[in-house]
């Protein structure tokens, strides 16, 4: 049990500096921004992690990579429907920013993960 817990916090953590590293790259300077992406990823990365923990233990259904990647993309745009209401910009970029962002940190899990 306490391996999920460290485990989930390094998936959070990593999360979280990935995803505020491509916000620099995308150009926000603003210190809401950075606030917004951390907490916004305290809400769902644990939310993403807790669910695929669920359906895994109790053999819902089997996750692949593909509902892997569906669960990322389903995070993705919650999380740009919470940048836009957080932070100032333009939605369509805000949108590709969720989407990098989720994308970049998704696979660096999986490779920080298969490492370990």
């Amino acid at each position: 049990m306490f391996s999920v817990f460290v485990d989930f916090a390094i998936a959070l953590i990593l999360a979280i500096l990935i995803e505020l590293l491509v916000v620099i790259a995308f150009g926000f300077r603003v210190k809401n921004a950075f606030l917004a992406v951390a907490a916004i990823n305290l809400i769902t990365n644990p939310l993403l992690n807790h669910s695929i923990l669920i359906i895994h233990n109790f053999n819902l259904f089997r996750v692949d990579f593909t509902v892997l990647l569906i669960f990322e993309l389903i995070v993705a745009l919650v999380e740009w429907r919470l940048l836009v209401f957080s932070v100032s910009g333009d939605s369509k970029k805000l949108l590709i920013l969720s989407l990098v962002m989720n994308l970049t940190s998704f696979a660096s899990g999986l490779l920080f993960f298969s490492l370990v």
